[in-house]
């Protein structure tokens, strides 16, 4: 199983790919790639995930910010990236 607390760590918010994580988590792409699968549904939603999260520290550590610069320092194109993202991630949690 993949150490995604280590993936983590090497892991940029911003344009990364399963090639990226395979080179640095040291596991086949096969593996994972199924493992995103089982746990995330997929590599784009586990990604998403990460940016959400940091999305919600940023906004704490820096209330002066815009939504718009947020959204952008957690990796995301745009604020409306952001809220559709968010909104994905609300209807699958239910």
């Amino acid at each position: 199983m993949l150490k995604f607390s280590l993936c983590e760590k090497v892991l940029p918010l911003k344009r990364t790919s399963e090639k990226h994580v395979v080179g640095h988590c040291q596991y086949g792409r096969t593996n994972v790639s199924q493992t995103f699968q089982r746990r995330f549904g997929s590599f784009a939603n586990y990604v998403n995930g990460l940016r959400l999260a940091y999305y919600d520290l940023y906004v704490e550590e820096h209330p002066a910010e815009t939504k718009e610069a947020a959204a952008l320092a957690a990796g995301f194109s745009s604020y409306n990236s952001y809220y559709r993202a968010k909104q994905k991630l609300e209807r699958e949690n239910g």
